[in-house]
């Protein structure tokens, strides 16, 4: 009899998946391109955390659909491989290695770094040095790198923590806008929601692009499928409640913003929650600040276990450079692999700030997520296994519709983007072909892959103690 996975996973198990993957940096760093893009209406703004929450939900809607479909982890990447074929999944895999993760890397070592700094430029956070963001976000792209690489558990044991320091934040921020409300000391641009200083396309876009990277994650409690009780009933529910909750936190949360700050303290840097803090937290301020500092960062050491173990398992498959296969024979952790991105992370965070990579990293991942949604339709013809919970033709269709105008909105208004995330994107390419050249047995420029190569495996064992390890 082959062994089966206990079912054990329950709609209180899904829902706690769901809002717990979607509720993160995101909240704390959109606040202010949010409502500069809804020019500076809180009612707008509002609006678009509510459209930004029903497309996430959509969009996680969809990927469970796919993913009973096709009955195999690895998120987008897979879900483009069956119904598109290698290539294009093939450049998705690459650009996540060498864009995406390192982007998203750079962004929680940027926002954390920006919000340490804040609170030492009280009366003005366009004072805050780039520079100083820039080496703060480096060494805690490095002190992240260096504690997965010596501890894998101790790693782990952070991240429960930064789990509770969002809570905490969150609810403190939620609590005392209540009591300002309560006290009738709103701002006025709250008492006058609709009031539209000065409002354009691109901002709109933007705005919604901001929104929906902070509803990111919704779709990471699907991959468990085959250990959910009654999977057809839970798992609908988990992801619509699931989504719910930060729906409703989020505008919770800024609403107590709207309610504390003027538009332009708002809109004036991305550090908002400490500007709310100083403004009404009194000596609570600083608790503020290290809670958000961890839970922006908490990005950081995530993404390190994740890509680290993506990166391991293509380099095993050959899809990857071999060395990214090495583990360390006394701590059993993917140094070489860690490493690396590390580099890449640091690299991105030195080109860009906070913004631009930001604005480049909500594109790409957007794009990777519309081309998957897309091949929905043909996997409805493709894979039919019995027992699919079949979404209404209205949900797809709207991701889609949505995503579509917002990509050609961007085009658009905002052409200058579209170069910078092309030449992203056209890495991926660039992998492709590096690849081939290692595994393709007759070409001549093997003899040069090779060369590049051996020495850093020869490094490898050497410096870091790495070994390679049996499938």
């Amino acid at each position: 009899m082959a062994l089966q996975l206990k079912k054990q996973l329950g709609l209180i198990d899904g829902i706690s998946y769901v809002a717990g993957s979607i509720i993160g940096a995101g909240i704390f760093i959109s606040p202010s391109p949010v409502l500069a893009g809804s020019g500076g209406s809180t009612g707008l703004a509002l609006l678009v955390w509510t459209v930004c929450g029903v497309i996430a939900m959509a969009e996680a809607l969809c990927f469970m659909e796919i993913v009973q479909r096709v009955r195999k982890s690895g998120g987008v990447y897979i879900f483009i491989l069956e119904a598109f074929g290698e290539s294009l999944s093939f450049v998705c895999l690459w650009m996540h290695f060498l864009v995406l993760r390192p982007m998203s890397i750079a962004l929680g070592a940027l926002a954390s770094a920006t919000y340490l700094l804040r609170p030492m430029f009280p009366e003005c956070s366009q004072m805050v040095p780039v520079s100083a963001v820039k080496i703060i976000g480096t060494l805690l792209i490095v002190l992240y790198v260096v504690m997965n690489c010596y501890s894998i558990k101790r790693a782990a044991s952070l991240q429960t923590i930064i789990l509770a320091c969002k809570l905490i934040a969150i609810g403190l921020i939620v609590i005392f806008g209540l009591i300002n409300i309560a006290k009738g000391n709103e701002e006025e641009h709250l008492k006058e929601p609709f009031k539209v200083d000065e409002v354009n396309m691109s901002g709109i876009i933007f705005a919604l692009y901001v929104g929906i990277f902070a509803y990111g994650g919704g779709d990471s409690a699907l991959f468990a499928f085959e250990e959910y009780v009654s999977p057809r009933r839970n798992i609908p529910l988990a992801i619509v409640i699931g989504h719910t909750i930060p729906i409703v936190a989020y505008l919770l949360v800024n609403v107590a913003y709207y309610s504390v700050l003027t538009t332009e303290e708002i809109t004036s840097g991305l550090a908002v929650a400490v500007a709310f803090a100083e403004k009404s937290m009194g000596i609570l301020k600083w608790a503020i600040v290290a809670c958000i500092v961890l839970s922006t960062s908490g990005g950081i050491n995530s993404n390190y276990f994740a890509t680290s173990r993506m990166i391991y398992v293509a380099s095993r498959e050959d899809n990857f450079p071999k060395f990214l296969s090495m583990v360390n024979v006394k701590r059993r952790s993917l140094v070489p692999a860690m490493m690396t991105i590390c580099c890449l992370a640091v690299v991105m965070l030195s080109m860009m700030s906070l913004l631009s990579t930001l604005k480049i990293y909500i594109i790409l991942v957007q794009a990777s997520r519309f081309i998957a949604v897309c091949g929905l339709f043909k996997l409805r013809r493709t894979h039919t296994p019995s027992n699919v919970i079949k979404l209404p033709l209205v949900i797809p269709i709207f991701y889609l519709f949505m995503m579509a105008s917002m990509m050609v909105v961007t085009i658009v208004y905002t052409p200058e983007v579209i170069p910078k995330v092309i030449i992203f994107a056209s890495t991926g390419v660039l992998a492709i072909l590096l690849t081939w050249i290692g595994k393709h047995r007759n070409s001549s420029l093997r003899m040069i892959y090779h060369r590049i190569h051996d020495p850093i495996v020869k490094l490898c064992r050497a410096v870091l103690l790495c070994e390679f390890t049996d499938k």
